[in-house]
């Protein structure tokens, strides 16, 4: 089936032309942070995530699903890909616990345009909003109160982060700006799902960006942060309220088949 673009447009609410512009690309990003959940709830239906386009498209935009990177970043990619973008998927491996994780852990794009390459990543929960120039150090905030900049790690690209201001620079990811393709991510896709050292089989998770800050429903805890603090927190302690929650403040919507992923305090 051909993409739907606009489709695909009017799920994230963008009503712009695409023109090929670093500003439309932001704009894109933006658009898509706002209205996507970063989420990995398929994993506790149980249903097996999909690595192919066709099945991230049904779900993100028919469904009016989240996902996690490979389906998100992956969708993106065919969106910009379709529209004129010179677009390539690349690796990165997270940095956990003094120790990175293997390639192909996090997908990544990197977009080449207007003589310079940037960062586009939709795809890793609380992170990075803007498109960063990988060869600039240009530091950018996000409403949850942290910075972001790119540098390098092992003499490898990384996106790093200050979690306040005045602490240390950590280490987020690196990236390997090899182009890549979707099925050298089918391994790691997964472990992601199938591994009980993976973060995706602990508990459910539905996080999203806003305007000011950001929503997360993790496990049956559910918080809100406005420019860097804390706003609301609350333990969802019945069942019924915990779909609610899902409905009213990520648009994700199941069928009583498929609310089977609960989980009780």
């Amino acid at each position: 089936m051909p993409l739907d673009i606009q489709g695909f447009l009017d799920r994230i609410g963008f009503d712009g032309p695409i023109d090929g512009s670093l500003g439309c690309l932001a704009s894109l990003k933006t658009a898509f942070l706002q209205t996507v959940p970063f989420e990995n709830i398929d994993i506790h239906i149980p249903r097996q995530i999909q690595l192919s386009p066709e099945r991230a498209e049904a779900k993100i935009v028919g469904e009016r699903r989240g996902g996690f990177c490979y389906e998100c970043n992956g969708l993106l990619y065919d969106i910009l890909f379709a529209t004129g973008y010179d677009v390539k998927m690349c690796s990165a491996q997270m940095y956990k616990e003094k120790a990175l994780s293997p390639p192909f852990e996090h997908m990544v794009l990197i977009v080449s345009l207007e003589g310079a390459e940037y960062l586009v990543d939709v795809g890793n929960g609380e992170s990075v909003r803007q498109p960063l120039d990988i060869n600039k150090q240009e530091v950018s905030w996000t409403p949850e109160g942290k910075n972001y900049r790119l540098g390098r790690f092992d003499d490898a690209l990384a996106l790093e982060v200050q979690e306040q201001p005045e602490t240390a620079w950590q280490t987020r990811f690196t990236i390997d700006t090899t182009s890549r393709s979707r099925e050298e991510f089918a391994e790691r896709c997964v472990y992601q799902q199938t591994s009980e050292d993976s973060v995706f089989t602990t508990r459910p998770l539905a996080t999203l960006a806003l305007p000011d800050g950001r929503r997360t429903l993790r496990g049956n805890v559910y918080k809100e942060q406005r420019i860097g603090e804390l706003d609301l927190e609350t333990v969802l302690t019945e069942e019924a309220a915990y779909y609610d929650c899902l409905s009213k403040n990520f648009g994700l919507s199941f069928l009583d088949e498929d609310r089977k992923f609960w989980p009780k305090p």
